[in-house]
């Protein structure tokens, strides 16, 4: 079977649409987006918005092109800001998608974990039912699971 097939699915595993993924995906591509979106906010909110080009051609003599080329008298409607808010959107649906499908995996994957561990303290009947008792009314929850029981708190 070709590396690049397995399962019957394609892997994209270090190829660049892999690595564009993960760039989507990442916080550092999120902190990145929320910087850029907040300049614009900053030039957006220091620059009047919705004036007459007239305004800008006697309040700005010698930068009024610019900004009517880069948007700056309506920020907040032009293409670039827009954008930079469709991507900041997809990339936390994209985070959120990845992290989710982590807890849903992660509790079962840690609780049979838990269930493998060797018994390391044997204790009598009575006083197993004390400790039993104890972490029920704790807010430890029971799960049986390969023939032993473990109890957990806040697991996901």
């Amino acid at each position: 079977m070709p590396p690049a097939l397995m399962g019957g699915r394609r892997s994209f595993k270090g190829s660049p649409m892999k690595k564009i993924w993960n760039f989507l995906r990442s916080m550092r591509f999120g902190i990145l987006l929320l910087a850029l979106i907040a300049a614009c906010s900053v030039a957006g909110s220091l620059i009047p918005q919705g004036r007459e080009i007239a305004w800008y051609a006697e309040t700005y003599p010698n930068a009024h092109p610019a900004m009517l080329v880069l948007r700056l008298n309506d920020i907040f409607k032009s293409w670039y800001f827009l954008a930079l808010t469709a991507l900041l959107r997809l990339n936390l649906i994209l985070c959120s998608l990845v992290r989710f499908r982590t807890l849903a995996g992660g509790r079962e994957k840690l609780l049979q974990s838990a269930a493998r561990l060797p018994d390391t303290v044997k204790l009598p009947e009575a006083e197993l039912r004390r400790v039993e008792e104890h972490l029920l009314r704790t807010g430890c929850r029971k799960t049986e699971l390969e023939g032993a029981r473990v109890y957990a708190k806040r697991l996901f």
